[in-house]
């Protein structure tokens, strides 16, 4: 076994035999085990570091683009009701969501009207997204987000338009 590596860890989950416990947990040893000191590494670091990153959780590639957009509020059905931000603009596309930046704080978990103009095709495209992540960008003071479309007519649309 290299430095390290702990053999009680199997899979990505780890579960501690009774001779982990016996070497490891119950003696003055504990601080040799490979899983105290990554918990203790852990414990060390901001949490912004160690929770999953938005790329870590991607299910399709994204694609770099600077689109403007418009975010409202919706009813139930999806319509768009009272605006939160005129100003916001894409940073990238995918086949299931969107990044962006706003000048507005996203609620995660609230469902968003969205409407993009595309100058290059001459063409909206409308849709609903659930806000996945958000926060504060420290240096433009702006908001960044990730939105996960609702429904699959927006990512049918957008791989038509945007070779997605």
């Amino acid at each position: 076994m290299h430095e390290g590596a702990c053999t009680m860890t199997k899979g990505g989950l780890y579960i501690p035999l009774p001779e982990h416990i016996e070497e490891f947990c119950k003696k003055p040893r504990f601080d040799e085990c490979q899983q105290y000191l990554r918990g203790r590494q852990l414990l060390r670091q901001p949490a912004q570091e160690i929770t999953a990153t938005p790329d870590s959780r991607r299910h399709f590639p994204r694609r770099r683009n600077h689109l403007p957009v418009v975010l409202s509020h919706c009813d139930a059905q999806g319509k768009p009701e009272d605006i939160i931000d005129r100003s916001a603009i894409t940073i990238d596309l995918s086949l299931g969501g969107l990044g962006l930046q706003s000048s507005q704080e996203l609620p995660a978990a609230k469902v968003l009207h969205f409407q993009l103009l595309s100058p290059q095709h001459q063409k909206r495209f409308s849709g609903m997204g659930e806000v996945r992540w958000s926060f504060r960008d420290q240096q433009s003071g702006r908001y960044r987000a990730g939105l996960s479309f609702v429904g699959n007519t927006i990512s049918q649309e957008l791989r038509q338009h945007f070779d997605l």
